[in-house]
């Protein structure tokens, strides 16, 4: 929910904060319920990296492919 207002400020014209959007969705109920997940379903710097802003220079697209979900980078 969190994203999603702050996708929705930047399509209105609002300039949100990204740091405290960042800050609020990691210590959000479900960034700790992802990591309650383990080890063997979620990297414990996951969440770190998702909140990120702009620490990679590139997105990625899911789509659907004959094997399941794929992710490919999108540069901009």
């Amino acid at each position: 929910m969190l994203t999603a207002e702050h996708i929705e400020a930047i399509r209105l014209g609002r300039a949100p904060d990204p740091d405290a959007v960042a800050a609020a969705v990691a210590a959000s109920e479900e960034a700790e319920r992802t990591l309650r997940l383990g080890a063997g379903h979620v990297h414990r710097d996951d969440i770190a990296f998702a909140v990120d802003v702009d620490r990679f220079d590139f997105a990625m697209a899911v789509t659907r492919d004959p094997l399941g979900l794929r992710l490919d980078r999108v540069a901009p």
